[in-house]
């Protein structure tokens, strides 16, 4: 993702809406983009390879930030806390 101008990766990412309950096509539709756009779609979408460990927690940040807090609450766990794939 470091390849990534730095203007477009910030409009692609204030462009994906914290998800909710209503709006989950919409957050899938934009996140599933921010991973085209990084090169890590079908990475992401199948599980494997995994993603380099920068990418990783880039995306990591990324998603996290685009959840509502009761989401959060109920996709984060131990296990998967620092596995962007996992969440």
């Amino acid at each position: 993702m470091d390849n990534i101008n730095a203007t477009i990766l910030k409009t692609t990412i204030e462009a994906i809406p914290i998800l909710t309950k209503e709006n989950f096509s919409s957050w899938r539709s934009r996140i599933t983009a921010l991973f085209k756009l990084g090169g890590l779609k079908d990475n992401m979408l199948n599980g494997e390879p995994a993603p380099e460990e920068d990418n990783n927690m880039i995306l990591c940040a990324i998603i996290l930030s685009k959840l509502s807090t009761n989401t959060q609450n109920k996709i984060f766990t131990s296990e998967n806390k620092d596995n962007a794939q996992l969440i």
